[in-house]
């Protein structure tokens, strides 16, 4: 059985953010100029979804935004053709941001950067991973000295990979591994072809020494590769060793990856259904996904021997875009946070969704 709750218009494609320990939604709604709407960031929680924060943001569609663990952050890149890292941190307390970024370019310069696209918060809310828009580059930014005004760059990790395009970034529970997903140009004899991977980097930070080094690249192809840059799923299970990622674009998979080797484990049959959210639940066996259309799926990844698989064991229709979902009650029950129509996100509930149907 399921319930749903609408909210105020927004764009259908909304990207979004979703933090599950304090059960708060951010949703970036891009402005327009031909209805002279201003871009805004809104903030809910699921538990009160009614009662919304608003903060002028002027970030676009393209922009991705991410909130802290403690909920009392949120970061946003954002695409700029003056700076090569570029975004802000906004304090949901007191609604104030604050600005990073670092380099300038001459605005007729045919050489110019592309700023920052995704953004990650590292567990324990220390440090900020903000992905460039083009290139492999990742800057860990130390959260406390943007808030005071002096972004500190702790750590700069790249690779040399062809033309790549971040999608998406992921870290670990215990904040030990950073996943980078993206596609990058493969060199063919013939003639050149987009193909997928995942950088995974390893951090640590004992003894105030902050090191990181590039662990693997995992590279993987699919069936048909997105073509309107929605967001991909890229999830690490509660154990840390195995990284989920969908989002192949027309014929959708989950594929799964030990990090241990590294090696690929499983496959999903094709869903066809633009898969651009995953998550693990939390110290369970389950795997959810959200598709573009509006297909809510909860997975049981069993283990047998060495081998590792993925069985679908629930399956519901929410809407469109689904932008995440979060456990309440005990676990007992998960929110489905969609979009529904051209111009409202819905809150779906389902009861006993561990519950065999």
């Amino acid at each position: 059985m399921a319930e749903s709750l609408e909210l105020n218009p927004i764009p259908a494609r909304f990207p979004a953010a979703i933090n599950t320990q304090t059960k708060s939604v951010a949703v970036n709604s891009p402005g327009s100029c031909l209805s002279h709407k201003h871009s805004e960031i809104l903030i809910c929680n699921i538990d009160n979804p009614e009662k919304i924060s608003r903060y002028d943001s002027g970030l676009i569609s393209g922009d991705r935004i991410a909130l802290s663990r403690n909920g009392e952050w949120l970061a946003a890149g954002k695409f700029t053709t003056e700076h090569s890292l570029n975004g802000f941190l906004l304090s949901l307390q007191i609604g104030k941001k604050y600005r990073f970024y670092q380099g300038n370019v001459n605005i007729l310069s045919p050489i110019k950067p592309c700023g920052s696209h995704c953004v990650s918060f590292h567990p324990s809310d220390r440090i900020l991973a903000v992905a460039a828009s083009l290139g492999t580059l990742v800057s860990l930014l130390d959260v406390q000295s943007i808030i005071d005004g002096k972004p500190i760059i702790l750590k700069q990790l790249t690779e040399k990979l062809n033309h790549f395009e971040c999608e998406a970034l992921a870290w670990s529970y215990d904040g030990n591994f950073l996943a980078q997903q993206g596609t990058y140009i493969n060199p063919g004899i013939v003639q050149k072809w987009l193909k997928r991977c995942i950088l995974i980097w390893q951090i640590s930070n004992d003894n105030k020494v902050f090191t990181a080094k590039h662990v693997t690249t995992l590279g993987y192809s699919g069936d048909g590769l997105t073509t309107d840059h929605h967001p991909i799923g890229l999830a690490f299970d509660s154990s840390g060793d195995v990284l989920a990622v969908g989002g192949d674009g027309r014929a959708d998979t989950i594929k799964l990856f030990a990090l241990k080797g590294p090696k690929h484990l499983f496959t999903t049959a094709h869903l066809g259904s633009g898969i651009c959210w995953l998550d693990f639940i939390e110290n369970t066996e389950y795997l959810a996904s959200g598709s573009m259309d509006g297909v809510f799926r909860l997975w049981r990844m069993v283990f047998e021997n060495e081998a590792v698989s993925l069985i679908l064991f629930k399956e519901v229709q929410c809407g469109g875009q689904i932008a995440g979902a979060v456990t309440r009650d005990s676990g007992k029950t998960i929110v489905v946070v969609h979009a529904v129509g051209k111009k409202q996100i819905g809150f779906l509930t389902i009861y006993d969704a561990f519950h065999d149907a």
